[in-house]
């Protein structure tokens, strides 16, 4: 049972590796599209072209506007706090709790805004990018007339917190999330493996370009 048990987590794990080729071909020539991994040091998000993303939902009047959007998920007590202290740090990392997800618009690339974050440009196809889009509208929850549920504004400026879909609870991280939103697109990478902000950065680089 124990070998049985480790084939497959070792099936899971390779099959993660393993690009989708329906979504994320070996010519780069079709993957036009730029997705951005962003890690703000202790926290990392997804970014895309807006057009992708507001072209698959409602009008909503807190959805920011910007040529980018980023999406951050986490805590939903713990993350929007401005100075949230130990206290809530150990209450989102040992218990599961509701999530948040903080989409910021960005009038330019995430790298020549936060200028003091690693960011990893990942060329993806235009199908990538739309099933990308989609895991994002899923992962927001919505009220009964069918709406995202606004919590606050944001962290920064031109951001907003929105109420989401999923607990919270180690490993289920901002890292894990971040990957699983990169893996929709097609590319290969391994969430469960992404608990570090290190790792998911690490896997993000290895097709993708580091940007100053």
């Amino acid at each position: 049972m124990r070998k049985l048990s480790l084939l497959f987590c070792l099936f899971i794990f390779s099959a993660c590796t393993t690009p989708d080729r329906n979504l994320y071909p070996d010519d780069p020539s079709q993957r036009t599209v730029p997705v951005f991994i962003i890690s703000h040091g202790w926290h990392t998000g997804i970014v895309i072209e807006s057009e992708y993303f507001t072209e698959r939902i409602s009008k909503h009047d807190q959805i920011p506007h910007g040529t980018y959007l980023m999406f951050e998920w986490g805590d939903a007590r713990y993350f929007p706090h401005d100075d949230p202290g130990v206290g809530l740090l150990l209450r989102a990392a040992l218990l599961p709790t509701g999530s948040v997800i903080q989409i910021t618009g960005l009038s330019n690339q995430p790298n020549l805004i936060f200028r003091q974050s690693k960011t990893v440009k990942v060329d993806v196809t235009r199908e990538g990018v739309s099933a990308l889009s989609d895991f994002l509208a899923r992962q927001l929850r919505k009220n009964s007339d069918g709406e995202f549920i606004y919590l606050q504004s944001g962290l920064y400026p031109n951001s907003s917190f929105f109420e989401a879909e999923k607990l919270y609870f180690f490993p289920r991280t901002s890292n894990t999330w971040t990957a699983r939103a990169l893996r929709q697109t097609g590319y290969p990478i391994t969430p469960a493996l992404a608990l570090t902000t290190d790792n998911l950065m690490k896997q993000a680089c290895k097709y993708g370009d580091v940007l100053d």
